[in-house]
This record gives structure tokens, C-alpha cells and sequence, in this order.
């Protein structure tokens, strides 16, 4: 019974993409890498990748595996969702060890979820028109 807790303990639980909450991850398992996700809002999770996946691989893993918690947030799709390291959005086709994102550390990212897209993103749907006179500057400057 000992042995069986022990051993227990010895093993890495990394939450499935099926497991949908806010996670945390303390420890993190050989050849991976923690992305923990900040939205603006100041919510955070973590999610385990492996260091050769994309920008794009890794946006698809985080729309899966959305946390229940961030339900006022939720995207679109996974082209909606955009990381941010260090002041630069990281771009699709990267890894994310070629955006120098260590392998076995927890690293921050931001995360920004961008809906409401224009009229060609969202499959021929206009996008919703300011109401007349709002959002409008009536401003004319000469020069």
C-alpha cells in the first residue's frame, strides 16, 4: 500500500485536453514545455506542449482545451486566440522552441482572444456598423 502511494506520487499527473478547468502545473514533465496563459482579465492557466509544436498546434490545443472558469471569454475558433511573449505576438507557422521558449520551465504568455472579425474572416457575415455618429470622429484639421 506504501509502494502504491509512493509511486503515486513519483508520477507526473498532466491534465488531458479533455479535462476542462483552470490548471496549474508545478512540475513539468521531461521534453515539454508550460505555457501559462495570462489573459487580460488577469486569469491564468497552464497547458503542457512539446517544444517542436507550432503556434498554430499550440492555438488549437488551448481552444480544446478551454477552461470552464473563462466562459465570458470563450472564442470563436483557434485562429481567434493570439499569444503574446515578450512584447512580440509569436506567428503561426513557429515553434515554439524557435520563438526561444525554454524546455522544462514554465513560461508566461499572454493570451488575447480576438473576436469579431471582419467580413472575409467570418464567412461573408458583415461585421456589426457603429450606431450613426458614435465611434466617429467629426473632427476636420487645415493645415
Amino acid at each position: 500500500m506504501a509502494e502504491e502511494t509512493q509511486s503515486q506520487a513519483n508520477t507526473l499527473d498532466v491534465p488531458s485536453l479533455g479535462q476542462r478547468g483552470v490548471v496549474v502545473i508545478d512540475r513539468v514533465p521531461d521534453g515539454h514545455v508550460i505555457l501559462r496563459l495570462l489573459l487580460v482579465s488577469g486569469s491564468k492557466s497552464d497547458i503542457a506542449l512539446l517544444p517542436t509544436d507550432t503556434v498554430k498546434d499550440a492555438q488549437m490545443k488551448i481552444f480544446e482545451a478551454w477552461p470552464r472558469e473563462w466562459s465570458k471569454e470563450i472564442p470563436d475558433s483557434p485562429s481567434n486566440l493570439r499569444l503574446l511573449l515578450q512584447g512580440k505576438f509569436l506567428e503561426e507557422r513557429t515553434t515554439l522552441e524557435g520563438n526561444k521558449i525554454p524546455v522544462g520551465q514554465v513560461t508566461t504568455v499572454h493570451l488575447l482572444v480576438k473576436n469579431g472579425q471582419t467580413s472575409a474572416e467570418s464567412g461573408g457575415e458583415k461585421p456589426e456598423q457603429p450606431a450613426q455618429g458614435v465611434g466617429r470622429c467629426r473632427c476636420c484639421s487645415l493645415m
